[in-house]
């Protein structure tokens, strides 16, 4: 039973800090080298747990966001402020540098702290064990395992993962809502097998 170990380690960093980040990479696209500190600090530990969700492996996983933040500093001056909030244009970039690493690669994914207390999923995995869970969220198609990992995993808005996917809001939810239902009908066809 996975009860509480399966546990989601809720990201620190709020939308609160969106005017502040928009005044950092201004100050990131002048190569003012104490903002892309604050930005780094405030967003690594983040984005390397995020990647790692994707890759399932730690190394790899650091090195993506290296590449992530050295992307923020080569190309910061790009960031507009009527487009996505620093902190989803961040996860967009690492997103996408998860998913050129997972086209190369195509491990099976280790997904630990899965799921979050009070989420849909959570009352989908009661029951079953951890491998089960990670094998039935590896199989569903990508774009639902990332609404998924973003929104329920990573405690991202459902305007922020949108975003982040490069999809609107409310095709964000349309994805959520797909994923649920295979998860779900996945997981009741497993148990159901193993009677």
């Amino acid at each position: 039973m996975l009860d509480g170990a399966i546990a989601i380690r809720s990201s620190k960093e709020t939308t609160d800090s969106a005017p502040e980040d928009s005044a950092l990479i201004r100050r990131i696209a002048h190569g003012d080298k104490d903002a892309f500190s604050v930005f780094l600090n405030r967003y690594l530990g983040a984005m390397v747990a995020f990647a790692q969700r994707y890759i399932g492996n730690r190394s790899d996983a650091e090195d993506i966001a290296q590449e992530a933040f050295t992307r923020v500093w080569t190309h910061a001056d790009s960031w507009r402020e009527t487009g996505a909030s620093p902190r989803s244009w961040l996860y967009r970039i690492t997103y996408n540098l998860c998913i050129d690493d997972l086209r190369k690669k195509r491990p099976l994914l280790e997904e630990h702290d899965l799921v979050s207390e009070d989420t849909p999923e959570k009352q989908l995995t009661q029951d079953i064990d951890e491998a089960t869970l990670r094998q039935t969220i590896n199989a569903l198609p990508d774009r639902q395992r990332s609404a998924i990992w973003l929104s329920a995993y990573h405690g991202l808005s459902n305007k922020e993962a949108s975003e982040i996917l490069g999809t609107t809001v409310e095709a964000m939810e349309s994805l959520l809502t797909r994923a649920r239902r295979s998860l779900r009908e996945r997981l009741q066809l497993d148990q159901q097998d193993n009677l």
